[in-house]
């Protein structure tokens, strides 16, 4: 993430932008390390636009960079593969 958010105000941004019962996720490939998290998506998000409800299918791999010393997540990667709208 490029800035500091607080977890609740960025739930309540996501919960505001995408309807739950529309969108689905699914993981694969999940590889843990001291230095990284890695594992392959397949998600479709509906977003709360009344009348719309479009729909984006997103597949790719996320790549989450961790501290090796306290394991903390420091840096975020998506590799998006495919997009359907």
């Amino acid at each position: 993430m490029d800035t500091c958010y607080i977890l609740e105000k960025w739930i309540q941004g996501t919960s505001k932008l995408f309807v739950k019962e529309g969108s689905r996720l699914s993981t694969q490939n999940l590889e843990v390390s001291a230095t990284q998290v890695t594992f392959d998506f397949d998600e479709d998000l509906m977003f709360r636009i009344p009348n719309l409800f479009p729909v984006v299918s997103l597949m790719g791999r996320l790549i989450l960079t961790r501290n090796a010393d306290t394991g903390l997540i420091t840096t975020t990667s998506k590799q998006t593969n495919w997009m359907e709208f």
